[in-house]
This record gives C-alpha cells, structure tokens and sequence, in this order.
C-alpha cells in the first residue's frame, strides 16, 4: 500500500516536473534575439551595421525586467515582442538607435513597419519595427 502510493506521488512529480520543462522550452524558443545600441555611444551601431563588435540580446529577457504594470498593459492590448531600429535627425545630427521593444498585435499595423515623423527645430524621426532575430541590423 505505502509503495503504491509513493509511485503515486513519483508519476504526479515526474508529469508535473515535465510540464514545466516542456512550456521552459517553449517560451525560450519563442523568444527573440536582437541588436541593442546607440550610435551616439557605440559608432558601430550606425549604417551600414556590421553587428561584429556587438552581441545580441534576449528581448523577453530585457522586457521582462518592465515594472508589473506596464506587464499588465502588455496582457490587455495583447502585445508581442518585437525588434525596434530609429534613425534620429535632430539638427542634422544623425543617430542610429536599435533596440527591444513592443508591438501591438494588431491586424492593421501588419503592413506598416516603418513610419516617420517630422517635428519642429530639425527633429526627424525613422522607426522601422520587425520580428525575427537580428533583422534590427538590416538596413531600411
């Protein structure tokens, strides 16, 4: 009786111990790698981008690192890892930034991955989102 009910206790272990095994393995393969870096710090972030003298970066790691509640925000509007690059012109001064971020898994902005914006004072704005590893170096 008593070794029946350790095997029990044993195959509810080994199910339960496997299950998170299995999803662990999921969410890594899910995750995706990309360019982290500034050309204002690092002139090696600018373009043409080599990527040589840079490593990648786990996004959900660093997305993960959020406060809770931009995590709630995240669950609500149904958001998914992306990978970010700007090209920021303020006064003719040129910076590349590439990065994590978030994008809306929205059907309307499936088409859009670049946009830009033109303020006041020499400001410009290029920002180009995409999801699949490294294509943050990719020039657009």
């Amino acid at each position: 009786m008593i070794w029946c009910e350790y095997n029990k206790i044993r195959l509810n272990n080994f199910i339960t111990y496997g299950f998170l095994f299995f999803c662990g393995l999921f969410s890594y393969g899910a995750a995706i790698q990309c360019w982290e870096c500034n050309s204002k710090t690092d002139p090696g972030c600018s373009d043409p981008f080599k990527g040589y003298s840079l490593g990648s970066v786990n996004c959900s790691q660093i997305n993960d690192k959020l406060i809770i509640y931009k995590m709630k925000v995240r669950y609500i509007l149904k958001l998914q890892y992306a990978e970010k690059k700007t090209v920021q012109t303020v006064e003719e001064e040129v910076r590349i930034i590439r990065g994590c971020g978030w994008v809306q898994n929205d059907e309307k902005l499936k088409s859009r991955d670049c946009f830009s914006r033109v303020g006041t004072m020499g400001v410009s704005v290029y920002h180009c989102t995409c999801n699949t590893d490294g294509c943050n170096g990719l020039q657009k």
